[in-house]
This record gives structure tokens, C-alpha cells and sequence, in this order.
């Protein structure tokens, strides 16, 4: 009999749904028969330097290496998908009237040291099989074929979340080191704090989080900072034709309106097709008891 967790039933001697290729009692299953898709530690590994390097936006650590990175500050796989239309990504600080002040793909990660740098390289890997988990998920339920089995994926939430904080981290102080710090006025300054909690923790703290939109109508974005006070502490971000929002900081936001508009840390996705169904499973304790993000891809129709 397979083992249940909360939320999937698993075939331990299957192919595991993070499709890595092994079995799933070979990868992702606990001992105790619990599943997790299990991501690489984003910490620097061996004892704490006590030095802070004044260019690397997680000095606070005192953690650093007393070199600098140097290149793409993503994994040449990912810059290649953020540049296509397939990810698209907004920060709160673009505005529509004029040009983004900063392209994901173009980061640089000069403004992290190399010890911080190598972990946080690791979750690119993470990042790229969701992605790529997700799509071949819509693919799926969307393409024209007599199948009727529903699928079930695995990507990690957890790291999803954490990849989404390296993103939005990565492009706030690149644009902080340039000269157009102008654009960031009226942005609520982002603490690093955020940042290096979720590091050590593995996960945001509600109601921070990813945030997945109830809505399936791409030409109209259901940013859960519409008509606030203040913009968000987070980015919009969609992946082929869902939505998600990563809020980092709820400062001023009615979370009850947000929460009512939005799935909050969804266990899992599912997209609802004409002729056959995908399960798309999101791992991590943050994820593990919340509801499923039930979402309808007949609904869905291209920008106009």
C-alpha cells in the first residue's frame, strides 16, 4: 500500500513526481514514508568567518568570503528561460508608462560575496525543474490528445519561495547600485532580515509567502498590491499561464482582502482541462495544510 501524506499518495517504487528520473523511495521519501521534494541548503557550509564584506547585500551575516562573485548572477538555464516570454516577472517598483528599471536575467552577482554566492547558485536547479514541472503540466492538460489520466508532478514550494527571494533581493540592490535609485521612492525599503530568516528557517513566515491568483484571465494581472496604500514588498511573476505573487513584507496590505482573492501557500495545483487533469504538488511545511489551488485552464485566454 502506498504511503498518504497529508496532501499526495506516492508509489515509493515509481518514478518520483519531482521526475528526477530515480524512485520515489530513493529520493524524495522520508523513512517514515513521508514525501518532501528535498532541495540543496542555500547557507554557506562550515564554521562562520566574522567578516562582513561591505559590497555583499547579506553582510549582516558576517558570513562573508573576502572575494567578491563575479558573472550572471543566475545559472545560464535560467537567464535563457527569464528572457523568453514563457516567465514573465514584475517588480512593484515597474511602472507600465516606462522601461523596467531591472531584467531578472540581467543581475549581476557582483553585489554578493562568493561565499553566499555558491548556495544561493544552488537553487536555480530547484527554480528550473518548478518551471519546468509546471509548464509540461499545462502542456499536458492543454494539448490535443485522446489521453484521460490525470499526472501528478512535485516541485518544492519551499524552494520556489526562496529562489523568488533571491530574485527579488538580487534585482532591488542592483538597482540600488545604480544610478537610478529614484525609481525605489515610493517602494518600501526592503530589510535583508527578511531575507536571511527564511535562509535559516527554510521558509517566510505567514502571511509572507507565494501567493497563486484565483483569477485566469492573463489579460487583466490580479496583483494582490492592487489599489494599496503602499506597493508591495514582493514581485508578480507568471509561469506560462498562471500567476503567482511572492509577498515578502505585508506591510499595509489587508491580508484578509489579499487571502479572499488569492490561494495563500497552496498544497498543491490543479488544472482542470477539457479531457484530462494535472496535479501539480507543492512541497515544504509551509504548504502542507493549506487548500488546492483548483484552476480552470478552458477559462484562460491570451492578452488582448
Amino acid at each position: 500500500m502506498a504511503p498518504k501524506t497529508d496532501y499526495i499518495v506516492v508509489d515509493p517504487h515509481g518514478p518520483c513526481p519531482c521526475r528526477s528520473g530515480k524512485t520515489t523511495v530513493t529520493c524524495c521519501m522520508a523513512a517514515d514514508g513521508s514525501f518532501r521534494v528535498k532541495i540543496p541548503s542555500p547557507n554557506p557550509a562550515g564554521e562562520k568567518t566574522g567578516y562582513a564584506h561591505p559590497d555583499c547585500y547579506l553582510r549582516k551575516t558576517n558570513n562573508c568570503s573576502q572575494d567578491m562573485a563575479a558573472g550572471a548572477y543566475f545559472s545560464g538555464e535560467v537567464c535563457d528561460l527569464l528572457r523568453t516570454d514563457v516567465v514573465a516577472v514584475d517588480f512593484p517598483w515597474d511602472e507600465p508608462e516606462r522601461p523596467a528599471a531591472v531584467h531578472g536575467e540581467d543581475i549581476n552577482s557582483s553585489i554578493l560575496c562568493n561565499r553566499h554566492h555558491g548556495p544561493l547558485a544552488s537553487l536555480d536547479a530547484v527554480a528550473l525543474q518548478a518551471f519546468r514541472n509546471i509548464l509540461d503540466a499545462v502542456a499536458y492538460v492543454t494539448m490535443k490528445s485522446l489521453a484521460t489520466k490525470t499526472t501528478l508532478t512535485a516541485v518544492s514550494g519551499e524552494g520556489l519561495e526562496l529562489w523568488l527571494l533571491k530574485l527579488l533581493f538580487g534585482a532591488y540592490h542592483t538597482v540600488l547600485k545604480t544610478e537610478d535609485e529614484a525609481v525605489l521612492e515610493n517602494f518600501l525599503p526592503l530589510d535583508t532580515g527578511i531575507f536571511l530568516n527564511a535562509l535559516r528557517s527554510g521558509a517566510l513566515g505567514a502571511p509572507r509567502g507565494l501567493y497563486v491568483s484565483r483569477f485566469q484571465t492573463l489579460s487583466i494581472r490580479n496583483r494582490v498590491s492592487a489599489e494599496q496604500t503602499n506597493p508591495i514588498t514582493g514581485l508578480w511573476l507568471r509561469i506560462g499561464p498562471l500567476e503567482l505573487e511572492l509577498i515578502a513584507d505585508p506591510v499595509s496590505l489587508d491580508m484578509a482582502a489579499v487571502r479572499g482573492r488569492n490561494f495563500y501557500r497552496p498544497s498543491g495545483i490543479d488544472l482542470i482541462g477539457k479531457k484530462r487533469n494535472a496535479q501539480i504538488h507543492l512541497s515544504g511545511p509551509g504548504f502542507a495544510t493549506n487548500e488546492t489551488a483548483r484552476l480552470a485552464m478552458t477559462d484562460i485566454r491570451s492578452p488582448e
